[in-house]
C-alpha cells in the first residue's frame, strides 16, 4: 500500500509539474507575436537588408493581422490546420528572426524616435485600440501555431484553462508596460500620423498595413464589447420594468 501511495503521489506531482511547464511554454512562445511588433517598428525606422527570416516575419505578422481582423468582423476563423512539422519550422524560424533581428538593431545602435513622450500621451483611444488589436493577434497566433506545437511536445492535448488566459494576459500586460508602451506604441502612432522622414519603401507600406489592420481589430472588438454591455443593461432595465408592471398589476388585483 505504501509503495502504491508514493507512486500515486509521484504521478500527481509529475502531472502538475507538466501542466505548469505547459502553461509557461505556451505563454512565453505566445509573447513572440508582441515582440515581433518591436522588431517590425525598428526595421521600419532603420531597415536592414531583406533576408529570408525578415520575409517570414512580414508574412506571418501580415497574415495574423488580416486573419484577426477577419475574425473580429465575421466571427469565423480561417480553418488552417498545419502539420506539426510545418508548425515547428514556422515557430523556430519566427523565433530566430525575432531574436537575431532585435540583436541586429541593438548592434547597429538603434535609437527610438525623438519626442516619443509626445505620442505616448495623446490619442488614448487609438492606443487602446492598438493594445486590444495586438492582444487579439497574439491569441490567434497562440491558437493556430503555438498550442499545436506545445501539445504535440507534451504527447497529449490539453484543454485551455482559465489560469492559462490569466497568465497570458498578465504577461502581455507586463511586457506592454515594460517595453512595448515606450517603444512600439510611439513608433506605430508616429508612422500612422506623421509618416516617415525618409522616402517610403515597401517595408513602410507593410508596417502601415499591419498597423491599420491592428487598429481596426481593436476598434471592432471595443465596439462589440460596448454593444454587449449595452445589451446587458437593456435586459436588466427590461426585467426591472416587467417586475414593476407585475407588482402594479398584483396591487390592482388585490384592490
Amino acid at each position: 500500500m505504501g509503495q502504491k501511495e508514493e507512486k500515486c503521489e509521484a504521478n500527481i506531482i509529475s502531472r502538475q509539474l507538466k501542466l505548469y511547464f505547459h502553461s509557461v511554454c505556451l505563454t512565453l512562445l505566445s509573447l513572440l507575436l508582441p515582440l515581433s511588433y518591436l522588431l517590425l517598428c525598428r526595421l521600419s525606422y532603420t531597415p536592414l537588408s531583406p533576408t529570408l527570416n525578415f520575409i517570414i516575419l512580414y508574412v506571418v505578422v501580415s497574415f495574423l493581422s488580416v486573419s484577426s481582423l477577419f475574425y473580429s468582423i465575421t466571427g469565423h476563423t480561417l480553418h488552417i490546420e498545419l502539420p506539426n512539422c510545418i508548425a515547428w519550422v514556422i515557430l523556430c524560424l519566427f523565433q530566430a528572426c525575432i531574436t537575431f533581428g532585435i540583436e541586429g538593431t541593438i548592434r547597429d545602435g538603434f535609437q527610438p524616435i525623438q519626442n516619443a513622450k509626445a505620442f505616448a500621451h495623446e490619442m488614448w483611444l487609438k492606443r487602446t485600440f492598438l493594445l486590444i488589436g495586438i492582444y487579439e493577434q497574439m491569441m490567434l497566433w497562440k491558437d493556430k501555431f503555438v498550442k499545436p506545437v506545445v501539445d504535440s511536445t507534451f504527447i497529449e492535448e490539453r484543454m485551455e484553462q482559465r489560469i492559462d488566459r490569466f497568465l497570458m494576459g498578465l504577461s502581455f500586460s507586463g511586457l506592454w508596460l515594460w517595453l512595448l508602451q515606450t517603444e512600439v506604441e510611439p513608433l506605430v502612432l508616429a508612422s500612422t500620423r506623421v509618416g516617415f522622414s525618409r522616402r517610403v519603401g515597401w517595408y513602410d507600406f507593410i508596417i502601415w498595413f499591419v498597423t491599420f489592420a491592428t487598429l481596426m481589430t481593436g476598434f471592432v472588438r471595443a465596439v462589440q464589447f460596448l454593444v454587449w454591455q449595452l445589451s446587458i443593461l437593456l435586459q436588466l432595465m427590461y426585467c426591472r420594468v416587467e417586475e414593476q408592471a407585475d407588482g402594479l398589476a398584483q396591487g390592482e388585483d388585490e384592490v
